[in-house]
């Protein structure tokens, strides 16, 4: 109550003080409640000792904190082989962030050797609890055949069951396997659908891709209202194909009336990204006066 200022006025002394009676009382949970307090005021040593008094009694939080502390080296010396210990032990007990945490370690040889297998076991095991980042770096590495052996179904299952859950990448990545009808049937209409619900969430790289559908007119109906539209979402967040497509949108009149000022605007913010096809539209038309 006192520390989150439920029903009373927030103070953290009083919170402390409350939790220092249950802590002293082996209460587990208002021992890592004190660890976090003291870690929060930077007394890393004193959270330390309180995080390894509750994770020795199975406290879940306190054990990934725990390994956190010894992954940072704060309050004690750096020990990656404790902190892989103490991520396990929350792991194996269903803290889906310390088996991300495992994962990552093992991927990218953070103070062990590499290990894609090991990382792909701990990502399963998020997965299976499911965590959506889990399931769509799991359903990525089948698709890869990192750490797994590859498996375009499984790749399949796994994004699928985080793009279910709003996972933008997930749907944006759905949408290339059924783009490209990488271990499924190639279905047009399926990516774009993918697409949208992944530039809905802020994807860039969806954003640009339904862009592009909507002036193919692949897999819905061309249009260039909608197209310009989602170009304009991409490019404004600094996707430079996207700020290339809208430069050729009002340079070519493709749905909108031609704005030569427009277009040279946005070539102008590609070419800043060093997207070659916009500097070749902005040097070539210099020698006829053409953007004047």
């Amino acid at each position: 109550m006192y520390e989150n200022g439920k029903g009373t006025e927030q103070d953290f002394t009083k919170a402390a003080n409350w939790y220092l009676k249950a802590a002293d009382q082996g209460d587990a949970k208002a021992q890592c409640n004190l660890g976090l307090l003291v870690e929060a005021e930077k007394d890393f040593i004193k959270a330390v000792d309180w995080y390894q008094k509750a994770a020795g009694k199975n406290n879940v939080a306190a054990q990934f904190n725990l390994a956190v502390m010894y992954e940072n080296g704060e309050g004690l010396t750096s020990d990656i082989s404790k902190a892989i210990a103490w991520y396990k032990k929350a792991a194996t007990q269903g803290d889906d962030l310390a088996s991300l945490r495992l994962a990552k370690i093992y991927t990218n040889g953070l103070g062990v050797k590499a290990d894609l297998t090991q990382a792909a076991v701990w990502l399963k095991n998020a997965a299976e609890n499911g965590n959506a980042e889990a399931q769509f770096a799991l359903g990525v590495a089948f698709d890869n055949g990192q750490g797994v052996n590859k498996s375009p179904k499984q790749a399949h299952h796994w994004l699928d069951m985080a793009a279910s859950q709003g996972h933008a990448k997930a749907q944006y990545y759905l949408g290339l396997i059924y783009e490209h009808g990488n271990g499924v049937e190639k279905n047009y209409a399926v990516a774009a659908e993918c697409y949208r619900e992944s530039a809905q969430n802020g994807f860039i790289d969806a954003q640009l891709a339904l862009g592009d559908a909507y002036a193919n007119g692949i897999g819905v109906s061309q249009n260039w209202g909608e197209a310009t539209k989602w170009y304009y979402q991409a490019a404004r967040n600094g996707e430079a194909k996207a700020q290339f497509a809208l430069g050729l949108i009002y340079e070519n009149a493709k749905g909108v009336k031609k704005d030569l000022v427009e277009a040279a605007k946005w070539y102008g913010e590609a070419a800043k990204q060093g997207n070659a096809e916009a500097k070749v539209k902005l040097d070539k038309p210099k020698k006829s006066g053409f953007w004047q």
